[in-house]
């Protein structure tokens, strides 16, 4: 595991598997946008996770169907109120490694495999939208604008998100994520999107405005300062 760290308050850590990606940051992930009422702002346990997503077949898709994981300050620090005396091994890694920086005003945790550019940029939008007001605002403009001109396909869209398990209040948010990072197969796939040269406007946009904000943090990682950016190379040992 790799953590990096942009901008001062962007915390990118990077996976090599999936199980190390999710094992590390499902619950505070769930804490904070689960749709289940028995998951979103409370405090659970692995096995009560378990319980609320596991069919009566004994199946469960969670663990390897999230592949980015994004948690913003307020939702880590309640979630690690009340779990910091329970951590599991995976968890306490990343709370060590946040430690030194868990008093700052704004800070956001994202999370990828290794190497997934398309998921870095796609959390990377969740952090911008949250601790970037200039960037909010903009994707709002662009939001509005999708939805006024395009009602059916926003429609759509926003449905299926919370099909898929997003709360409410997060969904303007996802739209932008999704839209401004990923391809376009996996969006018309994914969303029923038959007729994508319709909205290419709109998702131009999207893509625009984050690579305006995003240059200088992803795409241009070497050109960072040196005291902006902190590599923390092989934790992986810290898992066993």
């Amino acid at each position: 595991m790799n953590l990096t760290v942009i901008d001062g308050n962007i915390f990118l850590f990077t996976f090599d598997t999936q199980k190390e990606l999710v094992l590390s940051l499902f619950r505070p992930q769930e804490f904070y946008e689960s749709e289940n009422k028995k998951l979103y702002n409370k405090n659970f346990t692995f096995f009560e996770f378990l319980d609320e997503n596991i069919d009566k077949d004994g199946n469960i898709n969670y663990f390897s169907f999230w592949n980015g994981f994004n948690i913003p300050d307020i939702a880590y620090l309640n979630w690690l109120n009340f779990n910091k005396e329970s951590l599991t091994s995976y968890e306490d890694v990343i709370f060590q490694e946040m430690k030194p920086y868990l008093e700052l005003e704004e800070f956001y945790i994202i999370g990828t495999i290794s190497g997934d550019e398309e998921t870095i940029n796609h959390e990377m939008a969740h952090a911008l939208f949250k601790l970037n007001k200039s960037y909010r605002n903009s994707v709002y403009t662009i939001t509005a604008k999708f939805e006024l001109e395009h009602k059916h396909i926003f429609n759509r869209i926003t449905k299926h998100l919370k099909q898929l398990g997003y709360r409410h209040d997060v969904i303007e948010d996802e739209v932008q994520a999704y839209f401004s990072a990923e391809n376009e197969d996996y969006l018309c796939d994914e969303f029923g999107i038959n007729n994508f040269n319709e909205i290419r406007p709109i998702v131009e946009q999207y893509r625009n405005t984050l690579r305006q904000y995003n240059v200088n943090l992803i795409t241009e990682l070497t050109n960072i300062k040196e005291n902006d950016i902190i590599y923390s190379n092989n934790l992986t040992d810290k898992y066993s």
